[in-house]
């Protein structure tokens, strides 16, 4: 049986390897792509790493760390970036809004292609204007097709109707199911881009796994399309990682 795997949860500072897992196991889950706190993310990009390869490290398993760098420091940056991911970190995390640039800046191209050197996918926060909109994602989704990009929140709430269309410029692009608990949501994401295209995340603290699952075993799919969406999907680009390096 394919593990569920939850594709983006925040740790905030305080929160130990132990409390994660209960909370992991309380809902059913297997795995987690964790990500710093928005502070380390802003700014304190080495102390964040640091907290969450620790962290990871008592659950390796189950638990896999984001590796983040705010563009801005320049070559800083790109070499935190691959410090990060050469300790073992998963996945790269963006977030301009928090950081200050555009997704369309090409400031951020170092870093893409850090995660690109490393095979690694990248989580990109999008649903705040004006630095972080589905449609700059799949601009700069296009520029490096080899790479496979999260679409962090799939553009909600206000530009959830660009996610498809954003989708459709770049198909190395997924949509993160997060903040969508009706049905007709992410069922209208499943139609468009289908289960082979999307990751569950939960986004906790700001939502809740529980409530995550619920909205993508409503969908109408198949079993083996429900497996994708809530596992393999993220599973395959990890094992792409795990088998380069």
């Amino acid at each position: 049986m394919t593990p569920i795997v939850d594709g983006h949860r925040i740790v905030d500072h305080g929160v130990t390897a132990s409390d994660v897992l209960r909370s992991l196991d309380a809902c059913g889950v297997d795995m987690a792509l964790l990500s710093p706190a928005d502070d380390e993310i802003a700014v304190r990009n080495r102390d964040g790493n640091e907290r969450l390869l620790a962290l990871c490290g008592a659950a390796p398993e189950r638990l896999l760390a984001y590796a983040v760098a705010n563009p801005w420091f320049g070559g800083d940056a790109a070499r935190e970036l691959n410090r990060a991911l050469t300790a073992g970190a998963k996945a790269v995390k963006i977030n301009s809004a928090l950081q200050g640039f555009m997704l369309l800046d090409s400031i951020v191209d170092s870093l893409i292609d850090v995660a690109r050197a490393h095979g690694v996918p990248v989580y990109a926060h999008t649903g705040t204007p004006v630095h972080a909109l589905p449609l700059q994602l799949a601009e700069l989704a296009c520029r490096f097709p080899d790479v496979a990009f999260i679409m962090g929140r799939s553009g909600r709430t206000d530009f959830r109707g660009d996610a498809p269309t954003a989708m459709a410029m770049a198909p190395n692009i997924f949509a993160d199911t997060s903040h969508d608990y009706g049905v007709t949501g992410l069922t209208n994401m499943y139609r468009a881009v289908g289960a082979r295209r999307m990751v569950f995340c939960s986004d906790e603290p700001y939502a809740t796994a529980a409530e995550g699952l619920r909205a993508v075993r409503a969908i109408s799919m198949s079993s083996a399309e429900q497996a994708s969406v809530l596992g393999a999907n993220l599973l395959a680009r990890i094992a792409e990682t795990s088998e380069q390096h």
